[in-house]
């Protein structure tokens, strides 16, 4: 890919190493070419990670394809070179957002584009932790001067056709008397007292003939 090297390097020269700092591009250019075929197409990419890249086009081989590839980048130049897998397919369906694709695995990278590709994703890892961390907090309601916070009563109040419903109170329960031994033989004394009487009663009335 002796025609792909790009702004800022030479044809074949190996990525720049003397960046300590590697900047998150936003525009890559990735070029490469397909195993088995000799012509070298050049798309963008703004997408890589630990493992691959998503690279935006519309002509993308199969799935299963090995490609040869060069990333670039249109100010620092070369960053990173070597082989890859396209793993899965995105056709165009015109979707903002999402652009039709490849996303390619990395397959064999040299030392110097697996520093890179280290790098650039620990990079755009802690540039979207960041975002997570800095977004601003939900801002809590703020009641209106003059506004009444809700209550039943209030609600009630807001509506004078509806009357709010009595208050259902629990009847109470008489209190279970404990019977004790003492009560027990009290009120057997009385039965007792009041049976003999009757009783008497009854022999009185035979002995005077009137049954």
């Amino acid at each position: 890919m002796a025609d792909t090297a790009g702004a800022g390097g030479a044809p074949g020269a190996a990525p720049s190493e003397q960046r300590r700092e590697v900047r998150i591009p936003t525009r890559l250019v990735v070029a490469y070419r397909v195993e088995g075929t000799h012509t070298d197409l050049v798309r963008e990419s703004s997408d890589v990670s630990y493992s691959g890249m998503f690279v935006v086009t519309a002509e993308a081989p199969a799935q299963g394809s090995r490609v040869r590839f060069e990333i670039h980048d249109p100010e620092q130049g070369p960053l990173a070179r070597g082989s890859a897998m396209v793993r899965w397919v995105r056709p165009e369906l015109g979707l903002p957002g999402k652009p039709g694709g490849m996303g390619l695995q990395f397959l064999d990278l040299d030392e110097a584009s697996r520093r890179w590709v280290s790098r650039i994703a620990d990079n755009r890892l802690t540039a979207l932790t960041a975002d997570v961390h800095s977004a601003p907090a939900m801002p809590r309601p703020r009641m209106e001067a003059g506004a009444v916070p809700w209550t039943p009563a209030a609600d009630h109040a807001s509506m004078p056709g509806l009357r709010p419903a009595p208050q259902m109170m629990p009847t109470p329960m008489p209190p279970v008397r404990e019977r004790t031994p003492a009560r027990a033989a009290l009120v057997a004394a009385v039965l007792g007292l009041v049976l003999g009487l009757v009783l008497g009663a009854v022999l009185g009335w035979f002995a005077r003939g009137i049954f």
